[in-house]
């Protein structure tokens, strides 16, 4: 069934090429690469869901992944990705890396996590930890040459690492994928995003850096995930993605023409090469009942009429910002873009139950491989 849905999907994308006018394969050739586009991976699609044994969930906890919701398993059904919930197998993990590198996209950015919250360093607990599950099949993936990864350091609440000793640790443990041929570098060295990067100052990166270089890791580019206050001290910065917060007032239904915006004004010109970070969408409907059933905050926003060809523009855009200020910028022209596979927030690229042609994911090659002159 996997394969016949990939076949669909690859499909529909020749039938689309060989129709458009402005792709860049009907003008003869396929043209170099504007960008390398990396996408947030979110391992939460594995492991046993926390309702699977409760009698009157079984219809759609039986055998749920641990982040699956009832509300995004009946109202937002249109969500779920062509293969099903889950994506802990070793087939589905070598269909989404053919999926990414057919159209455009260079490397997956796994959220990593430390288990232990605040607590020292369990090895244990982070192999065997579900969001895991994703990182292991890549590797195992018979053509994970086609698509680099990387990894970010999901620092916060229920997984947060404190201390310099931990964060010792924590590039210890990561020192496997480090020296993995396939792992994204940036200026050579491998890169290592940090989510909430206020739980890292600068002495503890010194101690990081220094632990990458004893362990015969030509040290590390480390970039700091967000808007945090202390972020600008880092060598690098990005963002997961950048979303307005605060008091909706009881409207919290805003067009996605308004998360571009603020998604966009974070690319500026300053000293700190910048990572421009492009959105698909942020809609955390589903999120607002959580997995044990208590309701979370209904405070906030979410986008509506996030149209593949906004999504494309605002990714074009980031392209022109890269080649009129490359200064701002990492030599690499990266662009990250949220998410590959973050369902439950309405951030997602895979062919899904409501769009199984992959519509925005179609967008990423357009953009990749056009001329300056394609700017619409």
């Amino acid at each position: 069934m996997h394969k016949l849905f990939k076949l669909i999907f690859i499909t529909c994308i020749l039938f689309c090429s060989c129709s458009n006018d402005d792709n860049p394969s009907e003008r003869g050739s396929i043209l170099p690469k504007r960008i390398k586009v990396g996408v947030y991976y979110f391992g939460g699609w594995a492991g046993v869901n926390a309702l699977s044994e409760v009698p009157e969930e079984q219809e759609w906890a039986k055998d749920a992944p641990t982040h699956l919701t009832k509300s995004l398993f009946y109202e937002y059904s249109d969500r779920q990705p062509i293969w099903g919930w889950r994506d802990d197998s070793l087939e589905i993990m070598e269909e989404q890396i053919d999926l990414a590198a057919d159209n455009g996209i260079d490397f997956f950015m796994f959220c990593w996590y430390w288990s232990n919250d605040k607590g020292s360093i369990n090895n244990e607990r982070i192999d065997n930890f579900s969001a895991h599950k994703c990182i292991d099949l890549y590797l195992k993936a018979k053509n994970k040459h086609r698509l680099k990864f990387g990894i970010l350091i999901a620092n916060h609440e229920g997984a947060e690492i404190v201390g310099e000793e931990n964060w010792v640790e924590a590039v210890r443990c990561l020192s496997q994928y480090f020296k993995d041929e396939q792992y994204i570098t940036i200026d050579g060295k491998p890169c290592l995003s940090i989510f909430n990067p206020n739980g890292l100052n600068q002495k503890e990166r010194d101690t990081m850096q220094k632990t990458a270089l004893a362990l015969n890791i030509d040290s590390l580019s480390i970039v700091a995930c967000g808007s945090a206050p202390n972020a600008k001290e880092y060598q690098y910065r990005t963002h997961y993605n950048a979303i307005p917060v605060g008091d909706n007032k009881g409207n919290p239904e805003r067009d996605y023409d308004d998360l571009l915006e603020v998604t966009e004004r974070e690319w500026v010109v300053t000293s700190q090469p910048y990572i421009p970070s492009v959105s698909v969408g942020w809609d955390p409907r589903p999120w607002k009942e959580w997995r044990n059933g208590e309701k979370a905050d209904t405070n906030g926003w979410y986008f509506v009429n996030n149209t593949p060809e906004k999504f494309k523009s605002s990714l074009l855009r980031a392209a022109e910002w890269i080649e009129a200020y490359p200064e701002a910028t990492v030599k690499e022209k990266m662009v990250m873009i949220y998410a590959w596979n973050e369902f439950g927030e309405g951030g997602y690229l895979v062919p899904s139950k409501g769009d199984e042609d992959g519509e925005h994911l179609r967008m990423i090659k357009e953009v990749v491989h056009s001329a300056k002159s394609d700017a619409q």
